[in-house]
């Protein structure tokens, strides 16, 4: 039957909106930070009358960085209401409104001159906007694809987050410049009127128009769209999926009135059969979630010209080259993972970029350790670490976590979740740019320490999904944790 035209659409508007978004927003200051640092120089010194200390400026800069997940915490926990509130579709709506004064700002900045703040201000709305939208991306795409294509809808996401870095990386050639650097921010302002367009024409999640709506006839039309099918059975059974996912023998949870806070956060009170499985889902898929923070690929990515140019020793055009053709290199890597994650399943592709993060963290602290001599070194070990982790821990971290709970708690643990992988981003990217420059090399054991740990956790602990409904891996880590309690298939 295949991948119906309907998800296909819903798919695209969403990675667009969410992760292209979220690609290009990570990427967009790293081919023209230099343009930037003098632009808020200049804007110092016209205010003040005298330069700004480098220490100073270093700051702003990771506070300019950062900005983007502190900012993205907020807009996940917004979503968390607006989803149930207003729909996926709506909220894919009010997302992408709350994405143009962002990006106008950044746009209008340099026009504003001195007053840098703008580019803050519209990078901080921007990235609100965003983290409402990858909330809202995850919970719609797991609530809407069948489950022997979840896998493969889901890894697509990566490819939109991989569009989004070589699109920003390819503009920043040219664009990388004290005149040019604010055109940077034209290409993502037309591809969210896009969105806006082809959200207008899909269905809203069928899990939100009958358990939220109360809509089953719109529930009914959505599944036949999503699922490419007019067969009642098929569509009956997709009903009853949605009414009975996490639904257990033990049904304890509904009469203790147990929620997802507390099966998340305070397990002494949720201590029942069915939640401790729960709980136990879902810290699994933090795990997977800062595994792939410290392998370092996201932090090293949005600094990857300064990696090549400072650490590395290229020279700045040399190095903003490498970043591009990275940039180049990881797009048609990101659907290696569509095509196998399906087939061969999530673990060997979890297990296999954790291992080699490892190794090529090591060749690479390695180069850098020996300077200008061993640059390909360099080179070659930060292309090889984001080219893996862009086939296993990159893709799968935006989706696996979602299928290790049930629907009814799927939303706020996409949510919690995304917001605690944001809080380790922000700790991560903070401190690497001022940090790198005080104890260089030295700083890179802050990624290949935990990596190792994280490689055995994940082969402890994280069960196969593929193909799977959630009541079935449920169950399987309700075997492993030697939990009496069966979830229904």
């Amino acid at each position: 039957m295949g991948i119906s035209m309907h998800l296909a659409l819903m798919s695209l508007a969403a990675g667009l909106a969410g992760n292209f978004q979220l690609g290009y927003l990570a990427s967009v200051l790293t081919q023209p930070y230099i343009a930037i640092e003098q632009y808020i120089n200049s804007s110092w010194i016209e205010r003040s009358g005298e330069p700004i200390e480098r220490g100073t400026l270093s700051l702003l800069m990771s506070v300019l960085n950062i900005a983007n997940p502190v900012a993205a915490i907020f807009g996940q926990m917004i979503a968390l209401s607006m989803c149930n509130r207003f729909g996926r579709k709506n909220t894919a709506l009010i997302g992408c409104t709350f994405i143009f004064p962002g990006i106008l700002m950044c746009l209008g900045a340099k026009q504003f001159y001195p007053y840098y703040e703008l580019l803050f201000v519209g990078r901080l709305i921007w990235s609100v906007a965003v983290g409402i939208l990858i909330v809202n991306q995850t919970v719609w795409l797991v609530e809407t694809s069948p489950a022997q294509y979840r896998g493969t809808v889901s890894s697509m996401q990566e490819v939109f987050a991989a569009l989004g870095g070589l699109v920003t990386q390819a503009l920043g050639v040219p664009f990388s410049n004290d005149d040019l650097w604010p055109l940077m921010f034209v290409f993502p302002l037309a591809i969210n009127v896009l969105c806006v367009i082809m959200f207008l024409f899909v269905h809203d999640s069928p899990y939100y128009l009958l358990l939220h709506e109360d809509s089953m006839t719109s529930a009914k039309r959505a599944i036949a769209a999503y699922h490419g099918t007019r067969d009642e059975d098929i569509i009956g059974a997709q009903l009853k999926a949605c009414r009975e996912e996490g639904a257990s023998s033990a049904a304890i949870t509904d009469e203790k009135k147990v929620n997802g806070m507390d099966i998340m956060f305070r397990p002494w009170k949720a201590n029942d059969n069915v939640s401790q499985v729960l709980f136990r889902g879902a810290w699994i898929g933090v795990m997977v979630k800062i595994a792939y923070l410290f392998t370092g690929t996201r932090c090293i990515r949005s600094f990857s010209t300064y990696v090549l140019d400072d650490m590395g020793q290229w020279s700045y055009l040399d190095a903003r080259y490498g970043s591009l053709a990275m940039s180049l290199l990881r797009v048609p890597i990101t659907f290696i993972p569509v095509f196998l994650v399906d087939r061969i399943g999530r673990r060997p592709l979890l297990l296999g970029s954790a291992g080699t993060s490892v190794i090529f963290l090591a060749i690479t602290m390695f180069s850098l350790s020996q300077g200008e001599d061993y640059k390909i070194g360099t080179l070659l070990g930060v292309a090889s670490l984001l080219t893996v982790n862009s086939i296993g821990l990159g893709s799968l971290a935006r989706f696996y976590a979602a299928e290790l709970v049930p629907r009814k708690l799927l939303l706020k643990a996409v949510t919690l979740l995304a917001i605690i992988e944001a809080i380790f981003r922000i700790g991560l990217e903070f401190s690497f740019y001022p940090l790198a420059h005080t104890i260089g090399v030295q700083y890179f054991n802050v990624f290949l320490l935990p990596t190792l740990i994280f490689f055995f956790l994940i082969y402890w602990y994280c069960p196969e999904t593929k193909g799977r409904s959630v009541n079935a891996v449920l169950n399987e880590m309700a075997r492993q944790k030697g939990v009496k309690v069966t979830f229904q298939t």
